[in-house]
């Protein structure tokens, strides 16, 4: 379990890492295109679809952590339940028991 953890921390990271590898060197590339005064709608438009790309991506990636996150919380509410039934039978078990003298 704490390997599998580990290699969904090691994947996250990798995300994360190159998805802002990607933004700062998009935002270096189209920085340099301004700075030198481009105006061509060609390369605009491609700038604009690979942004649009990356946010896609991301979406993506944020789609499918939601979900997960909702199935955990799902997940996580039968288990509360379950602590509360433990919790209604130790205090029943208290009461029933008798008092030693």
């Amino acid at each position: 379990m704490f390997d599998n953890a580990r290699q969904r921390e090691k994947m996250a990271e990798e995300f994360y890492n190159n998805y802002k590898r990607d933004i700062e060197m998009y935002q270096k590339s189209i920085q340099k295109f301004i700075d030198s005064g481009g105006t061509s709608p060609t390369v605009i438009e491609r700038w604009i679809k690979k942004i649009n790309a990356l946010n896609q991506k991301k979406s993506i990636y944020e789609d499918i952590l939601r979900q997960r996150l909702d199935n955990l919380d799902k997940d996580y509410a039968l288990l509360k339940m379950q602590a509360q039934e433990l919790i209604v039978r130790s205090n029943k078990s208290k009461i029933q028991m008798p008092i030693a003298a």
